[in-house]
């Protein structure tokens, strides 16, 4: 029936409210409840009000959520409003949200306005920025509710591995008489990739992301500059990012020598790793020597052309002695080797240090 008339104080632990959802969540802190339950155990209306201390709400898969949350929610029938509610990222930055939750709605439909100030988010291997952010959050917060708005970043530091290209290749374990029901670790990695695939999801993004100054791209010699608009897509648990950032200025050291760059662009095809496309020049006595980096920026690849066209030995033969690869000594002809080596697998790996030992 609806003779429902409750009245609850206290102090609660927000840590159940993971019992409310199928996903796996981070939640700590505590509330300090007064509120008045009234209407059917089907359909509760609740007044009253929440105050949140040092509260912690995160998606474990994900990372994405709020830690040391302190504020009030207003609750008034159906819909609960958030006031003056303020936090701190799990990466560093703080956020401040208010707007209203349909807690009655299925999948607790939403009105959100978000504001993080001094953010800062880091993959651990390539990325590392700071950036500021007004986002608005509508739709179901446990289902496909729209994460929409801008993101400028502050200073933001792409590194490019130590070395260009690789050769190294996994090698092929074959299992002698493995006990029955035994799964080769390559397959339980792939299963585990696509069980995890599987539980990807969360809210979905609709974000512009800009860098007007301050995103760097350095690593093996490069230092450069870009600016741009990327658009996030995907979903919290699966983002997805389109468009470019173009170069501002920028230089490259490889082998001793200074290459200006001349064009370079940083796109973004779907995942967060960016493909990178710069050229860069020099001049020699005998032309000028152009030095590309293209590929993925975790594994990108390093080429030379020059004009008059030479083979890349030649190439690299008149930028570290100013002379054909034929009129090397045996000492200046090691050291191209040795330079040849630090670019294997960009360079044609073997063949172009065999060609270099015939030249020579």
């Amino acid at each position: 029936g609806v003779g429902l008339d409750v009245r609850a104080t206290g102090t609660a632990t927000i840590s159940m409210i993971a019992l409310e959802t199928a996903r796996e969540i981070r939640a700590a802190g505590t509330a300090r409840v007064n509120l008045t339950l009234t209407g059917a155990l089907n359909a509760i209306a609740t007044s009253g009000t929440v105050d949140l201390a040092d509260a912690t709400l995160a998606d474990t898969d994900t990372g994405f959520g709020v830690a040391g949350a302190t504020g009030r929610i207003a609750f008034t029938g159906r819909q609960a409003t958030i006031q003056q509610l303020t936090g701190r990222l799990a990466q560093g930055g703080d956020i401040a949200a208010s707007g209203t939750i349909d807690i009655a709605g299925a999948g607790l439909p939403a009105n959100l306005k978000l504001r993080v100030t001094n953010g800062r988010y880091a993959d651990g291997a390539l990325i590392n920025t700071t950036f500021n952010a007004d986002l608005a959050i509508s739709g179901p917060l446990t289902g496909s509710g729209v994460v929409s708005g801008a993101v400028d970043l502050g200073r933001t530091e792409i590194q490019l591995p130590d070395r260009f290209g690789g050769a190294a290749t996994a090698i092929d374990v074959k299992h002698v008489n493995a006990a029955p029901g035994f799964t080769p670790p390559k397959l339980r990695q792939a299963a585990a990739g696509t069980a995890s695939s599987a539980r990807r999801g969360g809210l979905r993004l609709d974000v512009a992301l800009s860098a007007n100054r301050g995103l760097f791209v350095r690593g093996f010699g490069i230092d450069s500059e870009l600016g741009g608009t990327v658009r996030i897509g995907g979903t919290t648990g699966n983002p997805q990012a389109a468009g470019a950032f173009t170069q501002r200025r920028g230089r490259i050291e490889v082998l001793g020598r200074r290459f200006d760059f001349q064009s370079g662009t940083l796109t973004f095809a779907g995942d967060l790793i960016p493909v990178v496309d710069f050229a860069a020049t020099t001049t020699t006595s005998d032309g000028t020597v152009t030095l590309n980096v293209t590929g993925p920026a975790n594994d990108p690849k390093i080429t030379f052309t020059s004009s008059p066209a030479l083979p890349q030995e030649e190439i690299l033969s008149r930028l570290l002695f100013n002379q054909a690869v034929g009129k090397l000594s045996p000492l200046q002809a090691a050291q191209l080797v040795d330079a040849v080596a630090q670019l294997t697998g960009a360079l044609g790996g073997t063949g172009l240090v065999a060609r270099v030992r015939q030249a020579t």
